[in-house]
């Protein structure tokens, strides 16, 4: 097995137009019989809907993770479509936001603001979806 790291000449992004960019790459080294493996994160500005997530291609796939973190206050319902039996496994954790700002009176040539810095603790709900040897969409 010959292992190939994607170079950043293969590597395309383009507009697709005002919200969206898509990031293109050619892999000149795949053979048939390649294995490919990638990762990416998505974030979104959107915090009302959650993109679909296709767990099942027209190639087969050998192993996939998809993990889904929510803060709370937020709440998705997941919609399943398809055959194929997918377990989730569901996990609860913390995280922060470090906030900094400006507080007081800052008139004059006098300067009474102080800063201030406060921590916000946030609960976050993730979900994975883990598949290993899922067969190619049939046509």
């Amino acid at each position: 097995m010959v292992e190939s790291r994607l170079k950043s000449k293969d590597s395309f992004k383009k507009s697709v137009n005002t919200y969206y960019d898509q990031e293109d790459f050619t892999m000149p080294n795949v053979r048939e019989g390649s294995v490919i493996e990638y990762q990416y994160r998505l974030d979104s500005p959107f915090s009302y809907d959650i993109d679909d997530i296709n767990l099942q291609y027209d190639i087969p796939i050998q192993y996939q993770q998809v993990r889904i973190a929510v803060p709370e206050y937020y709440y998705f319902k997941p919609i399943m479509k398809g055959y194929l039996a997918v377990q989730p496994t569901y996990r609860m954790s913390t995280d922060k936001i470090e906030l900094v700002g400006r507080q007081g009176d800052n008139r004059g040539f006098r300067n009474n603001a102080r800063m201030r810095q406060q921590r916000l603790d946030y609960a976050v709900a993730t979900t994975l979806y883990t598949m290993s040897d899922v067969p190619a969409l049939k046509e």
